[in-house]
Order: structure tokens, then C-alpha cells, then sequence
């Protein structure tokens, strides 16, 4: 009996206390390690930091990911748009791209560096470029420093840029040109006159600079065009034959007339996608049958298309405001494709906005 008693307590003295077992599991379980990890994902993780964090990051940690770092050939992206990290690019990792050449496929520069083009040879495989805060004379060396992008963001300019663009245009390369705060442009050259190959244009500028640039971009196909401070709408952009070959369009445009939404849906005729934010004052784009019609037109291609317009007058020039609510509300093509309009009048405002979302 006393041998039995003392099998019973010795199994209760082995009995874990929920606290115990946890604590148990922590020593028994393995803990990975950033060694643990293979290379595939060290690379994916790496995707995520451009080239001065990917150092300041991981170079010193192990031998490991110094020497996986060492021998890394997948793209890598330079941001130099700040005093110091142009300072800790130049000091530290000059010399290892020296030694271990890499394959820098983005670079960001701004005005708070003078770029050395001592640097470029690091660059050799560069095919998206970004500046920031430059003037026209200090970017187009750099520009032709590269004559191999494919991408180009200029952010923050707004002086006259024919230079800047004539050598843009002369890029042979490049598919995407971004270009922020452009206001105005006179008659480029004839010698760029058909040459360039880009697809995507994003820019904000008048109408008729729009024009003059259009010309240039016989294979354009998306185009982000932000014309909301211009109100000269003369109707010559429509003229350009590259309008037909647009797919996809988003415009922001102020103060529009009926007529240029007419021209716009006419000679935009192959889009398969199309964003459109505007103002106007004009009381036929209230009209439902109006709209039905600009649509009807180019729906089918349609894969989505986003409306978001805002129209303002006084009370007084509306007397009929229900009226043009029910009507559109009720046009069934309009509703069938997602298309509203909203009475969000004040005061003496007569205030409407239609808003749109069709997506096939």
C-alpha cells in the first residue's frame, strides 16, 4: 500500500502547471533566425528597401547577409534626394559598388545635391528616373546621362521647359513620362516631330501646350492630364489625330462647357478606360438625354468608366431643378450604368454633382 502511494504522488509531483507547459514549449521550440531563412526569401525581403536602408539595414548584422548582399544582381533602387543619404551613398557604398557592381535600376535626385557625374558609371543598367525641385539647366545633363530609361517623374517645376522636353522627347527609350507643375509650352521643334515612343503621358498644363506636346507622342495611349486652372477651351486639342488612339484617359478639367465634353466623347472614341473630374457652369450638362447620348457612343469599349462632375450656378437660373433630377434619375441607360445625379443646392447656390462608377 505504501509503495502504491508513493507511484500516485510521484505521477502528481510530474504534472505541469498551464504556466509551466507554456514555458516548456518556448525552450523545446526552435526560433528561426535571420540566417535560417533562404536566399529567395532574403531577396524578397529586400525588394522592400532601396539600397541605402538595404545597407544600413542588414550589410552589418551577419557574415552571412554581408556576403548575400555582396553578391546581389537583382534591381536595386537609389534615393538621393536627401543631403545625408547622398552623403552615406558617396562614404559607404561607393566602394562596395565598386568591388560588387549592382544593378541600380531607379534613382531619385533632387536641388539639395549638385549630382557628380562621376557616380554615373554605378548607373549603367538606370531605367526609371526621378527629380525633384530642379531647374531646367541642371536636369537635362542628367537626362542625357541616361539615354536608356524608361521612366521619367519631374516633380515641382513650373518655369518654361522647352529644352527640358525636346530632350525628353528625344529619349528613345522612355514609355512614362510624368511631369508635375508644368504650365506652359511654345512650338517645340520640328526634329522631334514624331520621334518619341512614349505611351504614357501625366502632366498639367493648358490646353493649348497640350497640343503642342500631343503632337509629339504618335504612339501615346494613356493619358493623365490635369488642365482644371485653364478655361480656354478652343477645341484644337480635339484636331490631334493621337485622341483615337488613346485607351486610357483621366482628366481633371475646370469650367467646362457642354461642347467640350461633346468633342472630348467624339474623338475619343476607342477608350477602354476613362476618369473624368470637372467643373462647369454650363446647364446642357445637366441634361440626361445629353449624357445618354455623349455615352451611347463609346460604352461598348468601355471597361470602367469614373464620372466625377460638379456644377454651380444661382437658384435663379434653375427654376426646374426637380424636374432635372427626375429626369435623370430615371433615364434607365444612366441607371443601368451606374450613373446618378445629386441636388446638394444652398442658399441662393444651385449646386449638382454627377457621380459615376461602371465597371464591366
Amino acid at each position: 500500500m505504501d509503495k502504491m502511494h508513493k507511484r500516485c504522488g510521484s505521477n502528481s509531483d510530474n504534472k505541469l502547471t498551464p504556466k509551466q507547459f507554456r514555458q516548456e514549449q518556448q525552450n523545446t521550440a526552435k526560433i528561426t533566425r535571420l540566417d535560417d531563412l533562404c536566399t529567395d526569401i532574403v531577396y524578397e525581403l529586400f525588394e522592400y528597401f532601396n539600397v541605402n536602408e538595404l545597407y544600413l539595414s542588414f550589410y552589418n548584422l551577419t557574415s552571412s547577409m554581408k556576403h548575400i548582399i555582396d553578391n546581389y544582381s537583382l534591381p536595386l533602387h537609389v534615393d538621393l534626394s536627401k543631403r545625408d543619404s547622398f552623403n552615406y551613398f558617396s562614404e559607404f557604398i561607393v566602394p562596395h559598388l565598386i568591388a560588387y557592381p549592382k544593378q541600380v535600376t531607379s534613382l531619385k535626385l533632387s536641388s539639395i545635391i549638385t549630382y557628380p557625374f562621376t557616380l554615373s558609371i554605378h548607373f549603367q543598367s538606370l531605367r526609371a528616373l526621378t527629380l525633384l525641385r530642379m531647374y531646367s539647366k541642371n536636369m537635362i545633363p542628367i537626362l542625357k546621362q541616361f539615354p536608356q530609361l524608361s521612366y521619367v517623374y519631374i516633380g515641382n517645376h513650373s518655369r518654361h521647359s522647352n529644352g527640358l522636353i525636346t530632350t525628353i522627347l528625344k529619349i528613345p527609350t522612355l514609355k512614362t513620362f510624368i511631369f508635375k507643375s508644368l504650365t506652359h509650352l511654345q512650338k517645340l521643334p520640328l526634329t522631334t516631330r514624331n520621334t518619341s515612343n512614349i505611351e504614357h503621358l501625366s502632366i498639367r498644363m493648358n490646353s493649348h501646350s497640350l497640343c503642342v506636346l500631343l503632337l509629339q507622342l504618335p504612339k501615346i495611349r494613356y493619358l493623365n492630364i490635369d488642365i482644371s486652372y485653364s478655361y480656354d477651351y478652343d477645341g484644337v486639342m480635339f484636331d490631334i489625330p493621337v485622341m483615337s488612339c488613346l485607351t486610357k484617359l483621366k482628366m481633371e478639367i475646370g469650367r467646362f462647357p457642354a461642347s467640350f465634353a461633346n468633342q472630348l466623347f467624339k474623338r475619343a472614341s476607342n477608350l477602354q478606360y476613362l476618369h473624368f473630374v470637372g467643373t462647369t457652369s454650363d446647364k446642357k450638362c445637366l441634361d440626361s438625354t445629353q449624357w445618354t447620348n455623349l455615352l451611347f457612343s463609346i460604352i461598348e469599349q468601355l471597361k470602367r468608366i469614373k464620372l466625377n462632375l460638379h456644377y454651380s450656378n444661382l437658384i435663379s437660373a434653375l427654376p426646374d431643378r426637380i424636374e432635372i433630377v427626375e429626369k435623370f434619375q430615371t433615364n434607365v441607360f444612366l441607371q443601368q450604368h451606374n450613373i446618378h445625379m445629386y441636388d446638394e443646392s444652398k442658399g441662393e447656390s444651385a449646386i449638382f454633382r454627377i457621380i459615376a462608377d461602371y465597371q464591366k
